[in-house]
């Protein structure tokens, strides 16, 4: 559970590495979804991943070796453990999302990231441009300073916070006034083309300052856009009321024309979003913070998103044929689980002017707001600004480049073809039929029949009709003609369909659902 007491800032990217991307429109892997393209992943599929690659919320805070925060500066290392566990929470998230998940951590980003955290801490800063402590080594500063210039870094008020804390309620979440305009942090998490990060944090009794290496774009090949947050099967863990919506679009979004339509299954309540008028938060962002054209919105509720919670998204306005068109389905990933929650400090709305020097005197306590704003461009290494607060960012971040320390690759970054690829798109599979079935009790056992090079299929059963109550689903194999589930004991209504997939560089591609049958009896 969260403190009450607990605080956490996080600033956006202020380096946003824009580059020139171009994109295809075509359907979503999930033939629910039109206008975007990333993987669709089942919530059983998206329990059991997180499974495999366990991480926690809270999982500890430990070290291999023990920062030095005084004297003889050092920045320490934290332990394989804790960073295993983080690069685990980061896979997780793009897994759900439907970008690669095959992210990997990299020793010169660690090190870029844990010293960036070991100066903001010393200087008791959060800053992407942070000034030099008079007695740190100059070659140590350096390195921190190109990690801070480069990273998402977050601040907890409280010592031995989770580097997995920050990356759902810190970077992921991104809603409070400073960062909502723009969700940079939560673009870079879910940055189709990163390839390799690391992570960095420093704790004591100044708080925890935490990093997490963001310019990588080494995933040259990756062709995802329409990156969705909350995604079409999401677990309530990882969204919690205050956090925006986004769909990251990977081309430039004219504000003017686009307009948004949320409409929760459940009740039929409706928010709608322009640059008119808004149901709650709205805006759209086309600086390159991982990828551009970000739509964002709020809806005003005070509701908590609950598992069962059925939400369709519509978005037009994009152009010609481009209309979005998705489903988010949100579940639990288990029981028990706590539900993220907003860190109780907020920062001030109005971004605060950047002072001319450096104030003679560190505060002994940690103040409860921090500046909002951030740096418009990477400073010269040689001559850092000395600086408490961080100045106002421009809409437009500049073009930037990777610091010279990375992992190294044989292909260097391209920009995505403005061009449509000619390659042809993967055939989909076709509806699969149910032939009968057969009630023992509660078990209920299906034939249907075989699809053509279907590679698998996915069978769903809920007490609703539109599939949004008691929804269960599981995998069947492609050599089955036959599958069994279990219903809901005590209810009357059960509904039952069927679809195929088909496999594409390791990625499904489903086709539509079949025919439905219904069960009209009472499950004992």
């Amino acid at each position: 559970m969260i403190r009450k007491n607990r605080k956490s800032i996080c600033y956006v990217m202020t380096l946003a590495l824009c580059v020139t991307l171009g994109s295809s429109y075509v359907r979503a892997e999930d033939t629910e979804a039109q206008g975007i393209n990333v993987a669709y992943h089942t919530q059983d599929e998206i329990r059991a991943f997180c499974a495999e690659n366990a991480a926690g919320l809270n999982d500890a805070l430990t070290f291999a070796e023990n920062p030095v925060v005084s004297g003889d500066y050092s920045a320490g290392k934290l332990s394989d453990k804790t960073l295993n566990s983080a690069i685990n929470m980061f896979n997780q998230v793009r897994y759900i999302a439907g970008i690669s998940y095959d992210v990997q951590l990299d020793d010169t980003y660690n090190s870029l990231t844990q010293t960036a955290a070991l100066v903001n801490y010393v200087n008791g800063v959060l800053s992407h441009y942070p000034s030099k402590p008079a007695d740190m080594d100059e070659d140590l500063y350096n390195l921190g300073a190109s990690g801070a210039s480069s990273s998402n870094i977050a601040w907890a008020s409280w010592e031995n916070n989770s580097i997995n804390w920050s990356i759902i309620n810190g970077w992921l979440e991104d809603g409070d006034p400073s960062n909502v305009d723009r969700l940079g942090h939560r673009r870079w998490v879910l940055n189709p083309k990163m390839k390799y990060t690391g992570f960095g944090a420093v704790t004591g009794t100044k708080g925890t300052y935490s990093a997490m290496y963001s310019f990588d774009m080494k995933n040259t090949k990756a062709s995802e856009y329409g990156v969705a947050w909350p995604a079409q099967n999401m677990p309530v863990e990882y969204f919690g009321t205050v956090f925006p919506w986004s769909l990251s679009m990977g081309e430039s979004v004219d504000i003017e024309s686009v307009k948004v339509k949320l409409t929760r299954q459940n009740d039929g309540k409706v928010w709608n979003f322009s640059n008119e008028a808004a149901d709650g938060y709205f805006n759209v962002n086309n600086g390159g913070y991982g990828q551009k054209g970000c739509i964002i919105f709020r809806p005003k509720t005070d509701r908590k998103y609950a598992a069962g919670d059925v939400f369709d998204v519509e978005i037009t306005g994009l152009g010609d044929g481009k209309d979005v068109g998705y489903t988010v389905n949100f579940f639990e990933l288990e029981d028990g689980q706590d539900v993220t929650a907003k860190p109780t400090a907020k920062p001030t709305e109005t971004p605060t002017a950047a002072p001319t020097e450096t104030p003679t005197v560190k505060p002994t306590v940690k103040p409860t707001e921090t500046p909002t704003a951030v740096p418009t461009k990477e400073p010269e290494i040689t001559e850092k600004p000395e600086e408490t607060e961080e100045p106002e960012i421009t809409d437009e971040p500049e073009e930037t480049e990777e610091p010279e320390d990375e992992p190294e690759e044989t292909e260097a970054p391209t920009a995505r073809p403005t061009v449509t690829p000619t390659a042809k798109p993967v055939t989909k599979p076709a509806k699969v039929k149910i032939k009968k079935w057969k009630i023992n009790k509660n078990k209920v056992t299906v034939y249907f029949g075989k699809v053509k090079n279907a590679s698998g299929y996915q069978v769903r059963y809920s007490t609703s009709v539109k599939y949004n109550k008691n929804l269960s689903s599981k995998a069947v194999s492609c050599k089955s003609t036959k599958t069994m589930v279990r219903l809901k004991k005590s209810r009357k209504k059960h509904f039952i369909q069927m679809r195929a997939y088909t496999k594409k560089n390791g990625r499904k591609v489903y086709g539509s659902w079949g025919n439905t049958i219904k069960i009209y009896k009472n499950i004992k």
